[in-house]
């Protein structure tokens, strides 16, 4: 939803009826700012704001807060000034039969509570609807102040007073517009000729009587128009009730925009709001779009200004915040010469109109940006009903829109971006999806335009590369643990989108990503049912150490062993513990290829000794299994243990054999012989 708009001025909290300058602020609002009005009660009371409807109980609510009290007050105070500023001056010049003096007054009141009322109440949806509702409740008023002497004004304020609901809906919604030809004629001519002449009146003269009433305005805006040329000011930009068109308004917006950017597009989603003088806005984004040096990047630049995301006109009806369009789509959509629907039928039509008749005054040239902007356009309009995956959407039926941007300054990324998003959003199978990841590698620009919409695409393709693996496997756990980590992917991908990638591309997107889950869940339902009741050879070797390529495995523990054992530290004994058949004696019996020739290991297997009678007797076996490894391996110069040696009684001196010793030191073998497992 977009952000209500932020009022660029004075607006204090509070309206005080005893500070004679909150009067002029309030003139101002009324006769030129009446977004003023709304941003004034948003700031007050966002929440009863948002969710004013009319009623009685909102308007409770509504009437116990400061704001909007003072606010009420102030109007009927205002009125009656405005009014005896207008008709004194009248009433001392003018001698004509008709109640100038009246009518003058009429008018004034009129078009302050029309202006009050139809901004703060929702009577009137846009600019066009306030100006008027304004404009009927002042040509009511002032029929009623004119003819309200004589017998026949009972029936003319009544008259008058229905009329000015006629107006407001006629001409903001196009339907009952002829009874601004009423009003008209009451005023020229009487109520007869009034009543008949409301018959034949329509929606075009109520813009007409628009036009007149805000004609004092235009001739007091006419010299600083001209003189904008060489000053930084213009009516435009302070009034947004003009209705007619004012010289330099074009010149006046280019400026601003090729002075500062960012500016200017403040300025322009101001302006964007009167239709009136919407046809300047597009005129100048036109110009400028077409004379920047990197047009696409301003374009992109555009649907990140947060001025530009912000409603065309605000809300003060509940029902309006989720119709009302954002400052960006009007933009874009004007750039392609295309008026597009507020979602009101009233508002809609007088739109519409108000197009219609600038539409002569703007710059209507298509060139492929223009197209692109109104591709944008249409993208950010659909939101985030594209993410809808079971609603239509091909994004095919624009290939010749972002083709046609390629010849310009970072074309080709913003070409490849749209070019595999689309081949993405048509795989329909795992197939299609891994074949189009395979070709979609693009070197990224050195100042890319959509920074994040790359990196969205690097993941995206890493995601099918994890999908070809899953095809190529042919391992069941293989399969699984690649579809499980395209999955995962995948949700870390929507992450990142939904916070990192900005609008549209944010919908493309995110309605690949849940494509491509909902193909990675159906696939991992088939892998899953799909299940191998064959007979399945048992991996693991019994009874028989497992050795040389058959061993796998235990690098923890040999490693740990490496530690232990060596060659600068004193080797400790190691037991190694666990339950049967868990590879003890397998780790035993290829610790000679991992620690190589230098050391000798001797398997001493108590099973096969037998009974010992006493330690003289283990020792003993132990020695002779010793020497019998060594000669195993060619080593030389030790004597063969003899059985009287150990009967001695000192069976322990054997292992101080000086050879034995020397024999060690010079193999490098430990000094002492690791403790094999018990």
């Amino acid at each position: 939803m977009p952000a209500f708009p932020v009022y660029r001025g004075e607006l204090p909290p509070c309206l005080n009826p005893f500070n004679p300058r909150h009067y002029l602020l309030l003139a101002y609002w009324v006769f030129c700012r009446p977004t003023a009005l709304r941003c004034y009660l948003y700031q007050a009371v966002p929440e009863a704001y948002r969710n004013f409807s009319d009623s009685l109980g909102d308007l409770w609510v509504m009437s116990r807060i400061a704001a909007c009290r003072n606010l009420w007050l102030m109007t009927p105070i205002l009125s009656v000034v405005l009014s005896l500023l207008v008709t004194f001056p009248i009433s001392k010049i003018w001698d004509v039969p008709v109640d100038c003096p009246g009518v003058a007054s009429g008018v004034a009141f009129g078009m302050t509570f029309g202006a009050v009322f139809g901004a703060t109440f929702g009577v009137a949806g846009g600019v066009a609807g306030i100006i008027a509702f304004s404009a009927a409740f002042g040509a009511a008023f002032g029929v009623a102040g004119g003819v309200a002497s004589s017998i026949a004004g009972i029936v003319a304020f009544g008259v008058a007073f229905g009329t000015a609901f006629g107006v407001a809906g006629g001409v903001a919604g196009g339907v009952l517009g002829s009874a601004a030809f009423g009003v008209a004629g009451s005023v020229l001519g009487g109520i007869e000729f009034g009543v008949a002449g409301g018959v034949l009146g329509g929606v075009a003269f109520g813009v007409a009587v628009m036009g007149a009433l805000r004609l004092p305005f235009y001739l007091v805006y006419l010299l600083p128009a001209l003189l904008s040329r060489w000053r930084r000011h213009h009516p435009v930009a302070w009034d947004e009730l003009n209705v007619l068109p004012l010289p330099g308004t074009t010149a006046f917006l280019l400026r601003q925009l090729r002075q500062n950017e960012q500016e200017g597009l403040d300025l322009l989603a101001d302006v964007t709001r009167n239709p009136f003088q919407r046809w300047a806005v597009q005129s100048a984004l036109q110009r400028h779009l077409h004379d920047h040096p990197q047009p696409l990047r301003f374009l992109f630049q555009m649907l990140a200004a947060p001025s530009l995301d912000t409603f065309v006109f605000a809300p003060a009806h509940k029902g309006r915040w989720d119709e009302v369009y954002p400052v960006r789509i009007a933009l874009l959509a004007e750039l392609d010469g295309r008026w597009i629907s507020g979602g009101d039928e009233r508002d809609d039509r007088s739109d519409r109109l108000v197009y219609r008749l600038t539409r002569p005054l703007r710059d209507t040239r298509q060139t492929p940006l223009t197209r692109f902007a109104g591709l944008l356009a249409e993208l950010l309009e659909q939101g985030e009903t594209i993410e809808d995956v079971a609603a239509p959407f091909d994004l095919a039926r624009w290939r010749a829109v972002y083709l046609g941007v390629q010849e310009y300054p970072g074309g080709a990324e913003i070409v490849h971006a749209f070019t595999w998003m689309e081949r993405f959003l048509a795989s329909r199978s795992l197939r299609d999806l891994a074949d189009a990841s395979a070709s979609a590698a693009f070197p990224p620009p050195a100042e890319p335009i959509r920074p994040a919409v790359g990196a969205a695409l690097a993941q995206l393709d890493a995601v099918g590369q994890e999908i070809a693996v899953y095809l190529a496997a042919t391992s069941r756990a293989n399969k699984q643990a690649a579809l499980l980590r395209a999955a995962d992917a995948l949700k870390e991908l929507d992450r990142y989108v939904a916070e990192e990638v900005p609008a549209p591309e944010r919908h493309l997107l995110r309605r690949i990503v849940r494509q491509w889950q909902s193909l990675i869940i159906a696939e991992g339902g088939a892998l899953g049912r799909a299940l191998d009741l064959r007979p399945v050879a048992n991996p693991y070797i019994l009874n028989n150490p497992a050795e040389g390529e058959r061993f796998v495995g235990r690098e923890d523990i040999l490693r740990r062993l490496e530690e232990l054992w060596s060659p600068d530290v004193q080797a400790p004994s190691v037991v190694i513990y666990g339950h049967r058949r868990m590879g003890k004696t397998s780790i035993l019996h290829n610790l000679g290829r991992r620690f190589g020739s230098k050391t000798v290991i001797v398997d001493f297997n108590m099973q096969r000794v037998g009974r010992v009678r006493d330690d003289a007797d283990l020792l003993y076996q132990m020695a002779l299994a010793i020497f019998d490894e060594c000669c195993a391996q060619g080593i030389s110069g030790i004597d063969e243990p003899r059985d009287e040696e150990f009967a001695s009684g000192r069976p322990y001196l054997f292992s101080e054999d000086e050879k034995m010793l020397e024999l060690t030191a010079r193999r490098g073998v430990c000094e002492r012989t690791p403790l094999p497992e018990f």
